[in-house]
């Protein structure tokens, strides 16, 4: 005997002609390609994807990633997250946006928007511009004293000429240019290329580098053989 789940419907009190009235249940089939296309778009728009925070916001998501990929963190690899960066998600205080302002000053780290806000660090220029926060970057980085900071001001007009250079210096000095490494350490180039030519791997055929060949990292002489792992980065 079928019960309703099995049917794809649910009955609700019968109506006054005393027969059940069905209405349809729409379930939805979550695939593992589903699940990975769904977190890569949350991704794109900031979304919490800390487990606590995934699993409270989007728990069909959440329990359905558990069952295909065994955990969330799993899941979450699968799509290119890496899990330690969004474990616990700081509540981004005005005092804590200011210290952690000064500290990015304090090591030279480039405080232009651009570099920030698609870098690393876009939650805190997130936090940082809301209404109740500072409203705008500037009065972030005016309340934190570090306005007047060159790297702060300098923001590097990016153009196809600089990308393809950008690019190439990478590759003649040894840098890894895969999409996560170059959004890591150079996360203006990336958000640039990717803006300019719709796509990382555009910018690197623009400036002449086979996106095939930086797919997998290059081992070093100190991890070649050590880490068999090495090379598991995908542009």
């Amino acid at each position: 005997m079928s019960s309703a789940e099995d049917s794809g419907s649910t009955s609700v009190p019968p109506g006054r002609s005393g027969g059940p009235v069905w209405r349809p249940y729409r379930r939805r089939r979550w695939s593992k390609e589903a699940i990975v296309r769904t977190i890569e778009a949350l991704r794109e728009t900031g979304a919490d994807l800390s487990y606590s925070g995934a699993g409270a916001a989007r728990p069909a998501l959440h329990r359905a990633a558990i069952r295909l990929f065994g955990s969330w963190q799993a899941a979450l690899t699968a799509a290119g997250v890496n899990p330690e960066m969004v474990r616990r998600r700081r509540q981004w205080t005005s005092e804590a946006i200011v210290e952690r302002l000064r500290q990015m000053a304090a090591r030279g780290a480039d405080l232009s928007w651009t570099a920030v806000a698609y870098g690393p660090e876009r939650a805190l220029a997130a936090a940082a511009v809301k209404k109740c926060r500072f409203g705008s970057w500037q009065a972030a980085l005016g309340a934190a004293g570090v306005a007047t900071e060159v790297n702060a001001r300098r923001i590097r007009r990016w153009d196809a000429r600089t990308i393809e250079e950008a690019i190439r210096r990478r590759r003649i000095e040894g840098l890894a240019l895969n999409a996560k490494a170059v959004e890591r350490e150079e996360p203006a180039l990336f958000a640039a290329g990717r803006r300019r030519f719709g796509s990382w791997n555009a910018a690197l055929m623009v400036a002449g580098v086979d996106p095939a060949t930086v797919m997998m990292r290059r081992s070093t002489p100190a991890t070649r053989g050590s880490r068999g792992s090495a090379g598991s980065d995908t542009v």
